[in-house]
């Protein structure tokens, strides 16, 4: 393979061969779908709780696929204890607020949150929906304030 990047089309462009047969070799950079708006919650954002020692910190991951669909996980971290990352499904965003989704056997959370104006702070709710014991289950707890920054690069927590 022989190609160079234009930067001007944002594209790799060249020939390729298989087989001593040579061809023309066109790379595009992975982009959004026609028709699809980049969310703004996309992106990395470190968090925690409005609320002194009501929970760990946590790094909130979002990105959006070529179709619009969208994914999250959370890095939680606790000291003394490895590190975990958990599942969060999005299920919905409007042009300024996302609810989010933890769910497993054992419970169920959500968050509900706003974007600043400027697109730099997530500032919501985590919200522990039951806890399942058995065939019983307790009663929701009060909502866990709860503060995302956009960040480039996730803070090291060590």
């Amino acid at each position: 393979m022989d190609v160079a990047f234009d930067s001007v089309t944002q594209r790799w462009t060249g020939t390729w061969s298989l087989c001593e047969k040579a061809g023309p070799v066109v790379l595009n950079r992975p982009h959004q779908a026609d028709g699809i708006r980049p969310s703004p919650f996309v992106g990395d954002w470190d968090g925690n709780s409005a609320v002194a020692n009501a929970s760990f910190p946590s790094i909130l991951h979002i990105r959006q696929s070529y179709d619009g669909n969208m994914t999250a996980w959370l890095d939680r971290s606790s000291p003394g204890l490895p590190e975990t990352t958990v599942q969060i499904r999005v299920v919905s965003t409007t042009e300024n607020g996302i609810a989010l989704v933890d769910s497993n056997s054992f419970n169920s959370s959500s968050y509900k949150g706003t974007l600043s104006d400027d697109g730099k702070t997530l500032v919501g709710q985590w919200s522990l929906d039951a806890v399942f014991q058995g065939v019983s289950s307790i009663a929701a707890s009060p909502p866990v304030p709860y503060i995302y920054h956009r960040v480039d690069q996730p803070a090291n927590r060590n």
